[in-house]
């Protein structure tokens, strides 16, 4: 049992915990493609969408969720742009969604690895990962 506690390094510690969070990603995109979210998911898109075709923030949408719907534009505008419709808006935010999740859980298991180990840090990333904002899996206020 030592000997193999010895052969396996850091590096191989590492590359098994990136490896996890890999198939941790892999189950969230496949996630994405399925249910529904009872919440007010197609809103999130909605102002942004009114922001780009020329409606003004505070004079013309009243709304609080408009302070939030400003950092939206860019998702919504980069997704109308290459569909060229808003069609699959959702799923769309969705996979954008498991992106910015999988760098916030690897600056976190970052973060957390050389204070509390690595596997440590693994579980730390994982749960930010699967449990973060009560799992919706969509962008959100």
């Amino acid at each position: 049992m030592e000997y193999f506690m010895l052969k396996f390094t850091k590096v191989k510690k590492n590359i098994l915990c990136y490896a996890i969070l890999s198939i941790a990603l892999a189950f969230l995109v496949i996630r994405c493609f399925f249910g529904f979210d009872p919440t007010d998911e197609s809103f999130y898109y909605t102002i942004p969408l009114r922001f780009l075709k020329g409606d003004c923030p505070i004079i013309d949408e009243w709304n609080a969720s408009q302070f939030y719907s400003i950092l939206l534009c860019p998702i919504v505008w980069l997704s109308t742009v290459v569909t060229g419709s808003t069609q699959g808006i959702i799923l769309y935010g969705r996979l954008v969604y498991c992106l910015i999740s999988l760098i916030l859980s690897i600056g976190i298991f970052h973060s957390f690895r050389k204070r509390i180990g690595c596997y440590s840090a693994l579980c730390c990333a994982l749960l930010y990962l699967f449990c973060a904002r009560g799992n919706i899996m969509g962008i959100s206020y």
